[in-house]
């Protein structure tokens, strides 16, 4: 299975309960596209003279680039969840997976008969199909709605069905901007390609990370 936002909060709040009864605050979960790892605990660390060291900015990355089975998918969380109570909780480790990482996760495989284990990190294998990881240009138009929300459509490489879809969207109630973009991310491969006025909702910060190496201005002069 590609993970899925939805399904990632859905088993973080399941294992919250179960695992940590329910003491780990939600936090943000954005879905990844990036190579060589399932699942990260991000953090970031402040001092201040007044305030000592504070931990901030914290969130969990999931990766959508691998096929994963249900029970590996829970077994990452899970992993990433030791790291956020032992942040949260503000508990000295001796690294990264030390020794407390190391007592909890056994704790945790022993009693729930997971299968976590320190690493699991991917080699760069395919996704589900070589198809749907294999590079290829895409005109994406990314819109953005008056509430926040952001969204894509892949379109065809038709002057006329680009402008077309662009000038009809930018007139929908609650639309803020519709931009264009030429991208090769895999990301896109996954959506299907027409003029049709549809928008797909997507992660703000997977699609900043799927776009950050795209071309706006070309497709602007195609148009």
């Amino acid at each position: 299975m590609i993970p899925t936002k939805l399904i990632a909060e859905q088993k973080f709040a399941e294992f919250n309960a179960l695992i940590f009864q329910g003491k780990l605050p939600q936090i943000p979960i954005y879905m990844s596209n990036a190579k060589g790892f399932l699942g990260k605990f991000v953090f970031r660390r402040k001092r201040s003279w007044l305030m000592g060291e504070r931990i901030s900015d914290m969130h969990l990355r999931i990766n959508t680039r691998y096929d994963m089975s249900e029970r590996e998918l829970e077994d990452t969380i899970i992993h990433e969840m030791i790291h956020y109570y032992i942040a949260y909780n503000n508990i000295k480790d001796t690294s990264a997976h030390g020794r407390v990482f190391r007592q909890m996760m056994a704790e945790i495989n022993e009693q729930y008969g997971r299968e976590i284990t320190i690493s699991h990190r991917k080699s760069d294998e395919p996704l589900v199909d070589t198809a749907q990881n294999r590079k290829k240009w895409h005109v994406v138009a990314v819109v953005d709605f008056n509430d926040g929300r952001r969204g894509v459509k892949v379109l065809p490489k038709v002057v006329q069905s680009i402008a077309w879809y662009k000038q009809n969207v930018e007139r929908a109630p609650g639309v803020k901007e519709v931009k264009l973009v030429w991208s090769l991310d895999v990301m896109f491969n996954k959506f299907p390609v027409s003029k049709s006025l549809k928008v797909h909702i997507v992660d703000r910060q997977a699609l900043e990370e799927a776009l950050k190496d795209s071309n706006y201005s070309a497709v602007v002069r195609m148009v």
